[in-house]
């Protein structure tokens, strides 16, 4: 049965995360073919078996990547970078946004705002169609943020560009790069996960180190201080997924309960207060047993098609923030949930929907209206 909209959201079931009968979280968890990279102002797709990709919404600097500048309230195909992508990510600036992709060549490349260096060509100069990275090869895994992006390779730490000005990039300055710098103690994260000025990677032991701006305590640390290089966040082991957007990381530990921390103004940790910064990880109450968390830490998706999410907005309807855990989602067959104020599911059959803000057309249905029930997307 495809995904639909239910009349009424189911509550979640007794048995939770954590919990003594409730069995641990496999840690090779595959997404779907179809994915989503989804921010404030722009989104893309892409059919990870096909290479396809495309991209809507806000188009100030070119960050849609088909050349032009013209604003999209529907999907648009990505024609430029051909049938190349195994993997798209966004970042949004208030002058522009843009979007990198990693290719079937292993390589990265990215267009749209440059003014910071974050496509990583060596220069400042924005572009509206790809452009690849310098000095990147064997890159398995891509990151983007709001202000600068990080690749992982195949050998070897982390990259990061673009903006330093808060020593978001990690390699112990407060400088800004326009091609990518090493980030030390790096070589054997398996994930990352990138905000507003900060960075996050899983490690092959089941740790997670962040580094970055810190002003809500998004790298773990007391005390809003810059966090210059990688550093444990602590209280965190048996981590299988970490997941990060706004100012806020998440990470899923193997018995299935979910921790965030940092900004937490509209109630993005569900942890059922409000404060702006939370440097600790603090679980997210009622969180069902089974439910893995998803990229844009604010939403978790069964095995049986059940999404849960918390903070604002959550598909049910509301604008209120559900900030006292997780609330399910009204849909039914669902396999992967993405976004960040911008929310996309995709069902069993390959089906997109979407709700949440919708300022820029960045929800694909052909308006600016914000919706808080999911609509359908069609690419």
């Amino acid at each position: 049965m495809d995904a639909a909209v239910k009349r009424e959201p189911t509550d979640p079931p007794a048995l939770l995360a954590g919990s003594a009968d409730c069995p641990p979280l496999r840690d090779d968890w595959t997404p779907p073919s179809l994915q989503i990279a989804a921010d404030m102002m722009h989104t893309c797709a892409w059919d990870a078996s096909s290479g396809d990709a495309w991209c809507w919404g806000s188009n100030t600097a070119g960050e849609l990547g088909d050349g032009t500048v013209t604003q999209r309230l529907s999907p648009a195909r990505t024609t430029a970078l051909g049938e190349r992508v195994l993997q798209l990510d966004i970042g949004n600036l208030p002058a522009g946004g843009f979007s990198c992709a990693r290719t079937t060549a292993h390589t990265a490349e990215c267009w749209g705002a440059n003014t910071l260096g974050q496509l990583g060509d060596g220069t400042t100069v924005s572009r509206r169609e790809p452009a690849r990275v310098l000095g990147l090869s064997d890159v398995v895994e891509i990151a983007v943020g709001v202000y600068h992006a990080c690749a992982r390779v195949k050998q070897g730490p982390v990259r990061c560009w673009g903006a330093g000005d808060a020593c978001d990039l990690g390699d112990g300055q407060c400088l800004s790069r326009a091609t990518p710098v090493e980030v030390p103690e790096t070589e054997d994260a398996v994930q990352l996960a990138v905000g507003v000025k900060f960075s996050c990677a899983r490690m092959r032991n089941g740790t997670v180190m962040c580094w970055g701006s810190n002003s809500q305590g998004e790298a773990g640390v007391a005390g809003g201080i810059a966090v210059l290089r990688p550093t444990p966040v602590m209280g965190l082991s048996q981590v299988i997924g970490i997941a990060a957007a706004g100012f806020h990381p998440c990470a899923q530990v193997r018995d299935g309960r979910i921790y965030c921390w940092g900004g937490n103004k509209y109630g993005f940790l569900g942890i059922g207060a409000r404060a702006d910064a939370v440097p600790a990880p603090s679980e997210v109450p009622n969180l069902p047993c089974g439910a893995r968390l998803m990229p844009g830490a604010q939403c978790a998706v069964r095995e049986d098609g059940k999404a849960f999410c918390w903070g604002v907005p959550t598909g049910d309807g509301s604008m209120s923030a559900h900030e006292n855990g997780a609330a399910a989602v009204p849909l039914e067959n669902v396999v992967a949930v993405f976004g960040y104020r911008s929310f996309f599911a995709v069902s069993g059959e390959g089906t997109l929907w979407a709700w949440g803000y919708n300022e820029q057309g960045q929800l694909g249905d052909g308006t600016r209206d914000n919706r808080w029930k999911p609509v359908r997307v069609g690419l």
